[in-house]
């Protein structure tokens, strides 16, 4: 097990190595598609994490409320 960069693992919290496999990366960035007019964000309000893996998700989707 190794511990994830910044960010999801910030806390010091460990992180299986399955995290970063090959299968976890999308082939081609890709939004969720969860709303037809919700428009893909620009990459500066995607997390890194996220955008690292082609998961291109408003950053705000995450925020605590």
């Amino acid at each position: 097990m190794g511990c994830g960069r910044r960010g999801m693992w910030e806390e010091g919290l460990p992180a299986p190595e399955r995290v970063n496999s090959p299968g976890r990366f999308v082939a081609a960035p890709r939004g969720l598609d969860f709303y037809p007019a919700d428009p893909t964000p620009p990459a500066a309000e995607v997390l890194e994490e996220f955008a690292e893996r082609g998961l291109l998700v408003w950053r705000d989707t995450f925020a605590s409320v």
